[in-house]
């Protein structure tokens, strides 16, 4: 059981076609799919062997990365078409337009600084002022689109992340023909060598950037216990702290220490967003602990809220549950988890919680789910 939010797709269809945002969106995504097709999709066809190559490479990454995007959400995951709503952003309208300022800063670059300074911190200069502002304004465009489905920091942080991870999969795509482009002897080996090293150092990057000032434009629309200040003020500095991450991957600092250079530098970026993931984390679960505070002990108790906090409290309330209540005694647990996370998502689109359908259904859902549970051996 997959738990999403419980918006009826054909309203919502209904309703994103009424958003100038959602036409705007489409007509920036026509434009970067051309843009695609006419450089590196062509630059492709002289090199199919390599283009072949660079896309099973991405698919892994893009299976990978989606799925761990998606275990960052424990209480309520996105639905799969805005996730790539998000991800068709960041790997066709950021880059169209990304890749001419890219050379536009780094042509200007070496005109002011000369062209040791250009080759040093041009693209550590370039890189981020070109491709995080429209990254993170996809962050924006997306939110406003789906604005129904912004609940809390968490959401800013999975859409930004989803946007970061389509760029850094069509960067990686370009980077892996470009090689094979170069390379006179073997198209395989030199986007396969492409694609290792890119897979190998660095690989995420783009999605902890824009994770983090995801993180921070989420926090901002929804930390409505804040400040308008303090809100301000958490969305600026995680915007700054994904362009300063991105500076610093990009520089030449520490590149005299080679491969321990470049995974400190990494060691870094991990660190960061794994501190930003932890403090959303702990704001999901406080909000699920608050909705469901009132609940009668037979739908959710105490120690079961406890038991949802993180993914690994869960898989030991799991274990316990199979030496407890026998061989389907785990995935009875979880079907019964999943629907007190339901039932929390349906208290919070709810107005009036006695008397609204959609919690009566969640709550038989939790009655019969216990029930099952408790059938020990059956």
């Amino acid at each position: 059981m997959t738990i999403t939010s419980p918006v009826a797709p054909r309203a919502g269809w209904a309703t994103l076609l009424r958003r100038p945002m959602f036409w705007a969106y489409l007509v920036l995504l026509v434009f970067g799919l051309r843009s695609f097709a006419s450089g590196d999709l062509y630059a492709a066809r002289a090199t199919p062997v390599a283009a072949v190559t660079a896309v099973l490479a991405q698919c892994l990454l893009v299976v990978v990365f989606t799925v761990l995007i998606r275990r960052l959400d424990l209480f309520e995951k996105e639905p799969p078409v805005l996730l790539a709503l998000a991800f068709l952003w960041g790997a066709f309208i950021a880059p169209a337009v990304a890749a001419p300022a890219n050379g536009a800063l780094l042509s200007l670059a070496g005109k002011t600084g000369g062209a040791a300074f250009a080759a040093d911190w041009g693209a550590a200069l370039a890189g981020p002022l070109s491709e995080e502002w429209l990254k993170g304004l996809g962050v924006v465009a997306v939110l406003v689109i789906v604005r129904e489905h912004l609940h809390r920091s968490l959401d800013g942080l999975v859409y930004g992340a989803m946007i970061g991870l389509g760029f850094e999969a069509l960067e990686n795509f370009g980077y892996a023909v470009n090689a094979a482009l170069t390379d006179v002897n073997d198209d395989f080996s030199a986007a396969l060598g492409s694609s290792v090293s890119r897979l190998l150092f660095g690989v995420g990057a783009h999605v902890i950037f824009t994770g983090i000032a995801g993180f921070g434009l989420g926090y901002a629309r929804t930390a409505t216990d804040r400040s308008s200040g303090h809100r301000a003020l958490v969305a600026a500095a995680s915007v700054l702290t994904g362009y300063g991450l991105h500076v610093l991957w990009n520089s030449p600092l520490l590149g005299q220490l080679g491969v321990l250079g470049a995974l400190a530098k990494y060691a870094v970026l991990v660190l960061l967003f794994t501190l930003v993931y932890r403090y959303t984390a702990r704001r999901e679960f406080a909000w699920f602990a608050a909705t469901v505070r009132e609940e009668d002990p037979e739908i959710i108790t105490p120690p079961e809220v406890a038991a949802l906090r993180t993914g690994r409290v869960r898989r030991q309330a799991r274990k316990l549950a199979r030496h407890t209540y026998g061989p389907l005694g785990a995935q009875r647990m979880r079907r019964l988890q999943d629907a007190q996370l339901a039932l929390a998502i349906a208290l919070e689109n709810s107005v009036d919680h006695e008397l609204d359908p959609a919690v009566d259904r969640a709550r038989h859902d939790v009655r019969h789910a216990r029930l099952a549970l408790e059938q020990r051996g059956a």
